[in-house]
């Protein structure tokens, strides 16, 4: 049986039946998050990126969630909106 969590931004996966703890992250990026695999390693998030510890070694990302949009850019002027509204009043 085995435990994964993250302390202090990094990943660990601890075996319960031993007691050994194993550091799967060590960097300056916050992971968070973890999860088993189907495989029986390990995903987790860090930031916008996920990435998969296998359980053989390694450590690949796997997927960067991007928005589609800008969330911190302006909305765009909606001139038919603006028609309607000035219509309507």
């Amino acid at each position: 049986q085995r435990m994964l969590f993250a302390r202090n931004g990094d990943i660990f996966l601890r075996d319960l039946r031993s007691g050994a703890l194993t550091q799967l992250t060590r960097s300056n990026e916050v992971e968070s998050r973890p999860q088993f695999a189907s495989d029986g390693g390990a995903i987790w998030r860090a930031g916008n990126n996920w990435y998969h510890w296998r359980a053989d070694g390694g450590t690949a990302q796997v997927a960067v969630v991007k928005a589609e949009r800008d969330p911190n850019a302006a909305p765009k002027a909606d001139v038919l909106r603006e028609q309607q509204l000035a219509t309507l009043a």
